[in-house]
């Protein structure tokens, strides 16, 4: 099994590496990647968190969190809300803050998070609906890890990351309370 496991994780740390030289659009740029290469998938895992631009970093931490931490599948929908929710003050939601293209979501944790489609059939409703997921086993254990450097180890306890998830479901259903009609009594 471990040797499975261990032929899995090279299989990754090379996807991640061709990801990153996809990007070279030149010979130089190439070289120069190519000699800078992480050489285990932890260290792929740190560059690519490390890479991800800082206007971006809030919501790839919270989309992490949830796909790492969350017992069900977590779809597109539900990630596009959950980073358009705002916890520092009201309104902490608004529909206008989602994101104009969901499909895009998983641009912001890089080669980290992929989309998967999946259709559900019952017998009595057929549902398509696209859901996120980490891309690989491997990810996950990095972030439940103790390899985990400085501010991106503390958003990855798991205490520190469940009170962030539950700020934010809570401020969505702060939401959804100001929508329901009012009892007047």
């Amino acid at each position: 099994m471990q040797n499975s496991t261990l032929k899995l994780n090279r299989f990754r740390w090379a996807a991640c590496q061709i990801d990153a030289l996809e990007s070279c659009l030149d010979y130089i740029t190439l070289e120069s990647a190519l000699t800078s290469l992480p050489k285990t998938l932890d260290e792929t895992y740190h560059r690519i968190l490390q890479a991800i631009p800082s206007e971006h970093k809030r919501y790839a931490t919270i989309l992490l969190q949830l796909i790492t931490y969350s017992e069900k599948p977590i779809t597109v929908e539900e990630a596009v809300d959950a980073i358009a929710v705002r916890t520092d003050k009201p309104p902490y939601f608004s529909p206008k803050h989602r994101m104009p293209d969901p499909q895009e979501i998983s641009r912001y944790c890089s080669s980290l998070v992929t989309t998967i489609y999946v259709k559900k059939s019952s017998q009595y409703e057929s549902e398509d609906r696209i859901e996120l997921q980490l891309a690989h086993f491997s990810v996950k254990e990095y972030f439940l890890s103790d390899r985990l450097d400085g501010d991106i180890a503390r958003n990855f306890q798991e205490r520190y990351a469940g009170a962030a998830i539950s700020k934010i479901c809570l401020a969505y259903l702060l939401h959804l309370d100001e929508k329901a009609p009012q009892k007047v009594l």
